[in-house]
């Protein structure tokens, strides 16, 4: 049985997102590795989300996802979409670690 294409180009816009932020760290190091909890501690005395959840990486995510999405049949939108959704549930998890 064949998988839908539009669902194959969802999985293939999902891996861009999750490997993007990995990439712009790569390329930048530790430039503008802002934290997304502003380095904010919980009750514990640990961070919100950790060190590695950065501004850096939702803009990476957000835009490779925006530029891949065309190449794979869908909307920019979608794109953006599904970038923003994977690093919303990246930080959510992060979180509950």
């Amino acid at each position: 049985m064949l998988l839908d294409p539009t669902i194959l180009s969802i999985v293939a816009l999902l891996l861009i997102a999750n490997g993007a932020p990995i990439l712009a760290r790569i390329a930048f190091e530790n430039r503008y590795a802002w934290p997304l909890d502003f380095g904010r501690k919980y009750i514990d005395g640990r961070d919100w989300l950790g060190p590695s959840k950065t501004f850096r990486g939702v803009i990476a995510a957000v835009s490779a996802s925006v530029l891949a999405a065309p190449l794979l049949n869908q909307s920019w939108k979608i794109g953006a979409s599904v970038g923003l959704c994977a690093m919303v549930g990246d930080a959510t998890s992060s979180f509950i670690k």
